[in-house]
């Protein structure tokens, strides 16, 4: 099938994301812990806000890909530091 849209930047975005997301979810899902929950949940929601016709889905994808990004390390950052003891 011939899809002449399909060469679009704003269709190639949109393959692209249908790859990373999964992804995405995995490896927040591998940082998971009770006391990250909630930020696991936002960033796997982050995808909800990727919406709107061309340039402005464009963008959107962009704003995405950034705060996952920093999402993602943050849940790193707070795996990896040590656990507070509490006396």
């Amino acid at each position: 099938m011939l899809d002449l849209f399909g060469y679009a930047e704003v269709r190639r975005q949109e393959r692209a994301l249908i790859e990373e997301y999964p992804r995405l979810v995995r490896a927040a899902l591998a940082r998971l812990t009770p006391g990250n929950a909630a930020a696991v949940e936002d960033l796997v929601r982050l995808v909800e806000a990727v919406r709107g016709y061309e340039d402005i889905k464009l963008a959107r994808v962009e704003e995405f890909r950034t705060t996952a990004r920093a999402a993602l390390d943050e849940l790193t950052a707070t795996a990896d530091a040590p656990a507070a003891v509490s006396v």
